[in-house]
């Protein structure tokens, strides 16, 4: 799985720089001579989208992802990971149906042919990115379920049972 850890950091990484250089030429631009790159703030949100669905994956990998753990602290060990277990199954089974409602309307999109208006890039491209990263996140959630826990997640878990 490293070879997947290094393409969702590399894949992030290239798309808040570009978002970031982007953005700060056009601001450049539009102060300095009145008129920036009409197609930058179009390409900036679509690099946020992948910011976010292909960095959800990293979030679930590093344990980052909000989550509300107040009953797992009222648990005893053993049965806290077994929940935590069942919630990332769960979690995992959400992120296939959003993979496949994604890639259903993307296939759509495709067929009506929309484009954007300032890039002119298929708009199904972007339901694509929605499909990846939701598949990256069950990827990530079976990873979380089913490879052993880390030291420092089970004295986590342990240390709120003291």
């Amino acid at each position: 799985m490293k070879f997947l850890d290094k393409l969702e950091e590399s894949i992030n990484a290239l798309a808040l720089l570009a978002s970031t250089v982007i953005l700060f030429i056009n601001i450049f631009l539009r102060y300095t001579f009145s008129a920036g790159f009409p197609w930058a703030e179009e390409a900036v949100r679509y690099l946020i989208v992948v910011v976010t669905f292909i960095g959800l994956g990293i979030g679930i990998r590093d344990g980052q992802v909000i989550r509300m753990d107040i009953l797992l602290q009222l648990m005893k060990k053993s049965s806290a990971v077994k929940l935590e277990k069942v919630v990332n199954v769960l979690a995992c089974l959400f992120s296939i149906c959003l993979a496949v409602i994604a890639y259903k309307f993307a296939m759509q999109t495709k067929a009506f042919g929309q484009i954007t208006s300032a890039l002119q890039l298929p708009f199904y491209v972007l339901y694509l990115i929605i499909t990846v990263g939701s598949l990256l996140s069950a990827v990530r959630y079976l990873q979380a379920a089913f490879l052993p826990v880390k030291e420092s997640e089970a004295n986590s878990v342990g240390e709120a049972q003291k």
